[in-house]
């Protein structure tokens, strides 16, 4: 094969990627939800619900990771390592369920509702934290 040839398909195949790269990121637009309470599951009961500042931008980057951001200023990036699952959990309600690892590499599930009065749960296993909007 001529250098020439090579030169046009290496060109031909880094546009694809490029192709790709942008209808994945249309697929998945970047967006943010802002929660104002948290409620906690050690394995048994949930704790009361108590004030918090935390937002999670979803979608974001490349591999459409999920961000949180909280008011101390602190951030953590969840890293995504499923695709994304429909379902419906509970008494039926409808959510998005995602599997992503945490800083430490843990591994939790994401679990993003399309209630927004449900908010999103973050599960590590028997443990799970739900951040609502509230007022």
């Amino acid at each position: 094969m001529s250098m020439s040839v090579r030169i046009y398909l290496l060109s031909v195949f880094s546009f694809l990627i490029f192709v790709g790269n942008l209808q994945a990121q249309e697929e998945n637009d970047q967006f943010r939800r802002d929660y104002n309470y948290y409620s906690g599951f050690d394995g048994e009961k949930w704790t009361e619900w108590e004030r918090t500042s935390v937002t999670l931008v979803f979608n974001y980057g490349i591999n459409s990771d999920v961000l949180k951001f909280t008011a101390d200023g602190g951030r953590t990036l969840y890293r995504r390592v499923s695709n994304v699952e429909n379902s419906s959990i509970g008494n039926g309600e409808k959510c998005q369920i995602i599997k992503v690892l945490d800083e430490n590499g843990n591994m939790l599930e994401i679990q993003l509702f399309e209630n927004p009065d449900l908010g999103v749960k973050l599960i590590y296993g028997d443990f799970a934290i739900q951040l609502i909007k509230g007022d």
